[in-house]
């Protein structure tokens, strides 16, 4: 990750605050390291020196059902969510997620996309970003 502009990787503003202690930069949260937060698709995307957060609202999550090319029976007929049932459309989805591909896997179905972008690198050769070693 890159250092952050705001404090220039320290970390802290280089202003004093009431209690006579620098102050955190809001900026990187004290990391000395710029975050990089993506948020133009419905799924928004955080990283820091530790995780890659993603988050979606609910609203986005029934958007994307309300959107799906699926979302049709043939009748001219669309589904939504009912009223007072979105908790439970939503942990239906999680519930779906940590579920297994298949019998025979040992991947949950939220790692397709990671498998596929872990492939892409691979076959790209993405030597900037990996290193080869014999094991």
């Amino acid at each position: 990750m890159k250092v952050c502009v705001a404090c220039n990787g320290s970390g802290y503003y280089d202003n004093i605050g009431k209690n006579g202690k620098s102050v955190k930069c809001e900026s990187c949260e004290g990391s000395g390291k710029e975050r990089l937060e993506f948020k133009e698709q419905v799924l928004e995307f955080k990283i820091t020196d530790e995780s890659l957060i993603m988050k979606m609202s609910l609203e986005s999550l029934e958007f994307l059902f309300n959107a799906s090319p699926d979302n049709f029976n043939g009748k001219s007929q669309l589904a939504k969510i009912k009223d007072g049932k979105h908790q439970e459309f939503a942990e239906f989805v999680v519930r779906f997620l940590m579920d297994y591909k298949d019998a025979d896997s040992s991947n949950v179905n939220w790692s397709v996309p990671f498998e596929r972008a872990f492939q892409e690198i691979l076959e790209g050769a993405e030597d900037e970003i990996v290193d080869y070693f014999n094991y």
